[in-house]
């Protein structure tokens, strides 16, 4: 490691210099997803290599540096993932509580109500699951790793389901 780590921090500058100011941690930030990378698949990369000249490890590690640097400035210039566009997750997370009657019966009346304008909203041909799914979350308390058991499905597919339902209710509903 300490013979190839001027090499790849190198590289892994060369590669963003012309997008963001390399910072010492994110270079070293950027040579561990590099070693990471290489040890992925119990070493796949170094098992599959082929040995042909002296330099051969020297143009793996100027690849993969390479690769890691250029997924980075990707990752930070996408737009889909830009960081304007994230939003903090208490925003979403929802009091599970119910603290008196009149808000359990309020609760209780509103959900139904909701559901079913959701489900005009969504032209989803898996409408009536995700329904399913936001009034088991939101009306008994189902967790996500629950219906996502349920349902066969991961649980990031259940939660990013309950969000998008979720922004849609506050949007149009609420």
């Amino acid at each position: 490691m300490r013979r190839y780590h001027l090499l790849i921090v190198k590289v892994s500058s060369r590669t963003i210099h012309r997008w963001f100011q390399p910072t010492p941690s994110l270079l070293d930030d950027l040579f561990q997803e590099v070693l990471v990378k290489i040890c992925t698949n119990e070493f796949r990369a170094l098992r599959e290599l082929e040995w042909r000249h002296e330099g051969t490890l020297r143009g793996l590690l100027q690849i993969v540096s390479s690769t890691v640097a250029q997924d980075y400035v990707r990752r930070c210039l996408s737009w889909s993932r830009s960081l304007h566009l994230e939003q903090q997750l208490e925003e979403f997370v929802h009091d599970r509580e119910v603290k008196d009657l009149h808000s359990a019966v309020g609760h209780k009346i509103l959900l139904p109500q909701l559901a079913s304008r959701l489900a005009q909203l969504i032209p989803d041909p898996n409408r009536s699951r995700d329904i399913a799914m936001f009034l088991l979350y939101y009306g008994y308390r189902v967790t996500a790793a629950e219906l996502a058991r349920l349902y066969h499905l991961g649980i990031k597919t259940v939660e990013s389901k309950l969000l998008r339902l979720t922004r849609l209710a506050r949007v149009h509903c609420v």
